[in-house]
């Protein structure tokens, strides 16, 4: 009793694990259903010798993601390019190359770029100045580790950090509005930056700096600005114009009206600058001057007139009876009127009458703009080479000016000049600086000095003892390079962890250190980390195994410059269960079926991978059901679908069950031998999965006889054939083996299909074979 209610407990607890597994097993059917892959970059550009990995993740239909790296099948159709493991890409040489991605059917491609070492970029313009809707062009210039170089001005990320200001393409900048911004091109692991200014004023100038207005006068004011190329231009509509005392008089662009007696100071402004006007308002009288300033040539003289307008509407020519003076007689003197320019510079002429004045203002050749024609100049001892100076003058007209300036170097042992041409006398830096009319214009030489030092690397992972040469070249801003290793000074700093001698840098000790190389004025400092690890990673979390073979993980360390290095045959390597798998130097074999953690040790961290030993996840038959006669044989093949996506025919490992052995019997190679009719389920077990075929012996489509209605006389006998057609079409004589039968002995009688006539009447008789019946009626006379 007890026996039996134990009996039935374990029953349902089957039956509801059943359940449970079929459930999962649903869940885990739905969830290997794939939409897409998508990969962490569709396109890279890398430097040779560079690696890069990418991240695969799988979005399966249920809205599941999953991260499927080390999954992924990853393929290189050009290997001597760029080779591929486990989605870590490798720069190997110049050239294109495309990568594909595939997992579960799905694949996606990733198109990688790759340049060789870029040692230094350069740029051939330091500053752009521009103008709104102009368009200027610079050129990139990349030199390489191979000491080659090349303009890769349509190659290099361009961007600006104020679309605002201004727009670049391919290296073409466009101005759009004012203010300033930087330009930033990047090729390869270097990138320049180029400050941008667009319409920035240089100076603001109002035609005239004075006016005297009666009450409810009006007087027109031209405000012109002067940009950073020379140009100029009116802004007068364009600028915010204001006024200190809004009752005495105000502007509306460039249109002063005097309200009430006062003075008040108009002021105009245009993007960064301003200029002001001092308004006088009289209700008597006024004083206007033709001119209120004027350009002029040195030794030039200019006729000034004064009137005064009265109240009454009456004007009168006051020149000669107003008192004129100059604020420096030097620069230009005044007599009734008549101006005499004597040298370059800036005056004031005033005209006084009565208690009223106003002032003119004078400019002697005096430069709105003075630039030299180049922005740096780079020497080699003992070379010359001229320079030109330009004066753009209020007029608009600009002059060469380079014979007429002053010029003076700040370090005359280092680098001189004379009339323009600048001569280098020593290693070093000068600024040479040139004056003309109150105006200076500078630039910098460098005579033998570099404009910086690039190394071979940006930063170094060493182990303890190891070594490493560096190389550091000089770039010049005529875009030249020297390699100056050996001539550069060298220090790693007092209690370091490595030594360097002549950019050999030799690991001593573990930490950090920074080495540095000075020459010419010039540093460059290396990070360098001896057996720091930053971080330690496998290039899978899983691996999937059969028995027998041998899977290899790749670890790697990244420290803190972010350096990657190979590490695998360094680190240590151990197995929780080495009956089921096996480590070394990364190398995993797979022993028994079962599952076991493979840990990775290496600076002082650590890395854990799953790995899975003959895992099935399904058993597979090359058919669903078989149909047989008896005496027919039939092999059944089952495969093996592993963890790792891997297949194996383990129809010979099987074991093999018939669930009827009247009806087919099965061996331990999967061979199935028909017996007699029925049905049969033929069951495949491995590695904890089953899988089973359907068997139909002796299935017949249809059961029929040679004749369905037969006539005989008492004492005759005729055989009759029955004839049994089967699923695949054949027919085959079953006379003798189907089972007769009369409805009427007395009438007729049966036997192996042959019918015997006993007396009058009516019999029936039926053929039954293989589940199939038919029959025949038999009509038997005196």
């Amino acid at each position: 009793m007890r026996q039996g209610r134990l009996q039935k407990i374990v029953q349902v607890v089957l039956c509801m694990t059943m359940l449970f597994y079929c459930m999962g097993a649903g869940s885990i059917m739905a969830a290997e259903e794939i939409s897409r892959l998508v990969l962490s970059k569709n396109e890279l550009t890398m430097e040779i010798g560079d690696t890069q990995s990418l991240t695969a993740t799988a979005v399966y239909v249920n809205g599941k993601t999953e991260e499927v790296t080390i999954k992924t099948d990853w393929e290189s159709e050009n290997p001597e390019v760029a080779s591929v493991y486990a989605g870590t890409i490798t720069a190997k040489g110049e050239g294109t190359a495309v990568l594909t991605a595939t997992y579960q059917g799905k694949t996606v491609v990733v198109k990688v770029t790759i340049h060789k070492k870029v040692k230094a970029l350069t740029k051939d313009r330091h500053s752009l100045q521009l103008r709104t809707g102009v368009k200027e062009q610079v050129e990139l210039t990349a030199f390489y580790s191979d000491g080659t170089k090349e303009v890769v001005t349509e190659k290099a990320e361009w961007s600006v950090d104020n679309y605002e200001v201004a727009t670049v393409v391919n290296g073409t900048v466009e101005g759009l509005g004012s203010g300033t911004a930087t330009v930033v091109a990047k090729f390869g692991s270097r990138s320049v930056s180029i400050p941008v200014s667009v319409e920035l004023v240089r100076r603001l100038d109002a035609d005239k700096p004075q006016v005297s207005l009666l009450v409810d006068g009006t007087e027109r004011i031209t405000l012109q600005a002067t940009f950073p190329d020379g140009t100029v231009e009116d802004v007068t509509e364009q600028a915010e114009w204001s006024s200190s005392n809004e009752t005495v008089a105000d502007a509306i662009r460039g249109e002063i009206t005097a309200y009430a007696p006062g003075e008040t100071v108009i002021t105009a402004k245009y993007g960064s600058k301003s200029a002001s006007v001092k308004v006088d308002v009289d209700s008597a009288k006024k004083l206007e001057v033709d001119r209120q300033s004027l350009f002029m040539r040195v030794n030039n003289t200019e006729q000034l007139t004064l009137k005064a307008t009265y109240a009454d509407g009456r004007v009168e020519d006051i020149t000669n009876a107003a008192k004129w003076t100059s604020s420096d007689e030097k620069i230009a003197f005044v007599s009734k009127g008549k101006v005499h320019a004597s040298a370059p510079g800036e005056v004031i002429i005033t005209a006084h009458f009565e208690a009223k004045s106003i002032d003119i203002a004078i400019d002697v050749e005096v430069p709105r703009l003075l630039e030299i024609d180049r922005e740096f100049l780079s020497l080699q001892k003992g070379q010359s080479e001229p320079l030109k100076l330009f004066a753009t003058y209020q007029d608009g007209t600009r002059e060469d000016v380079t014979n007429k300036a002053e010029w003076k170097s700040d370090k005359e042992a280092t680098a001189f000049a004379a009339k323009g041409v600048v001569t280098g006398k020593r290693s070093g830096e000068a600024t040479i600086t040139a004056k003309y009319g109150n105006k200076t214009a500078s630039i910098v030489v460098d005579v033998d000095i570099p404009r910086k030092l690039t190394t071979d690397i940006d930063s170094l992972a060493l182990q303890k003892g190891d070594t490493h040469q560096v190389t550091v070249h000089a770039v010049y801003a005529d875009g030249r390079m020297e390699e100056v290793t050996h001539q550069a000074e060298w220090s790693a700093g007092s209690d370091s962890s490595v030594e360097v001698r002549r950019g050999l840098i030799t690991a001593t000790d573990s930490g950090e250190a920074k080495v540095t190389a000075t020459y010419s004025g010039r540093t460059v400092t290396i990070p360098v980390f001896v057996d720091v690890v930053q971080e330690l990673s496998a290039d899978r979390k899983t691996l999937m195994l059969n028995q027998g073979q041998t899977g290899y993980i790749k670890l790697t360390s990244t420290d803190k410059a972010g350096n990657v290095r190979d590490v695998t045959r360094d680190a240590e390597w151990l197995s929780s269960s080495p009956k089921y798998a096996d480590v070394s130097k990364g190398a995993v074999t797979a022993f028994e079926r079962g599952k076991t953690i493979i840990t990775a040790k290496y600076g002082g961290q650590s890395v854990t991978i799953a790995v899975d030993v003959d895992i099935i996840t399904k058993l597979t038959a090359d058919t669903r059901a078989l149909s047989l006669k008896s005496g027919d044989q039939k092999q059944i093949a089952v495969t093996a679908t592993f963890s790792n996506g891997s297949e194996r025919d383990v129809t010979a490992e099987a074991d093999w069950k018939t669930s009827s052995y009247k009806v087919a019997d099965v061996d331990h190679a999967g061979q199935v031998t028909a017996a007699g009719y029925g049905k049969a389920k033929i069951t495949a077990s491995y590695g904890g999965k089953s899988i089973s075929v359907q068997v139909d012996v002796d299935t017949l489509k249809y059961l029929k006889t040679d004749v369905v209605q037969l006539e005989l006389k008492k004492g005759q006998t005729y055989s009759a054939k029955a004839t049994a057609t089967y699923a695949d079409g054949t027919d085959e004589d079953v006379s003798v083996e189907a089972l007769w039968q009369s409805s009427k002995l007395i009438v007729a009688d049966v036997k192996d299909g042959i019918i015997r006539a006993n007396g009058p009447g009516k019999a029936t008789i039926t053929v039954k074979f293989a589940g199939k019946r038919t029959k025949i009626i038999v009509t038997v006379t005196d």
